[in-house]
């Protein structure tokens, strides 16, 4: 397992590069472009060049609910999450199976389309939009979970 709390800024990638960039606008999006969503892009590219990656990911989210607090639209929150989820991806080290990274990636980005658009889509049912709601946060709690026991080296016999 690599420890990335000593990764060198100098090794950061730039497909990492790209996904804090969507996430910033995605933040900017969400704040509705005022100074409030701006520095919270400019927080999460600060933190990500600082810190380790799933920080910056943890503060993401906390600023997502934060700037959602008045309300929201969809096209906003799937932006800054797309770009939290590329973070974390980008940031899988290299020693790993590319062909398994790559399937779960596009799996795991297709369901967040998916569920995204039929909430969408429905949107004056709630009844859809909580169940998308929940389906997702379970997802990404699940997933977040599992990337913590890896990086953690708390898996055995990971595949």
């Amino acid at each position: 397992m690599i420890d990335e709390s000593n990764r060198a800024i100098t090794e950061r990638s730039w497909t990492e590069f790209l996904a804090v960039l969507i996430a910033a606008a995605g933040f900017a999006l969400l704040g509705d472009f005022a100074p409030i969503g701006i520095a919270g892009g400019v927080a999460i590219g600060l933190l990500w060049l600082t810190l380790p990656v799933i920080y910056a990911v943890a503060l993401g989210h906390l600023l997502v609910v934060a700037l959602t607090v008045d309300g929201f639209e969809t096209l906003a929150i799937a932006v800054a999450e797309l770009g939290l989820f590329g973070m974390l991806v980008a940031a899988i080290p290299t020693f790993y199976d590319r062909g398994a990274v790559t399937s779960m990636t596009v799996f795991v980005f297709g369901l967040f389309v998916f569920v995204f658009g039929i909430a969408f889509v429905s949107s004056e049912a709630l009844w859809i939009g909580a169940l998308a709601l929940v389906v997702v946060g379970a997802l990404v709690a699940y997933g977040m979970h599992r990337y913590e026991l890896v990086s953690l080296d708390l898996v055995e016999g990971a595949t």
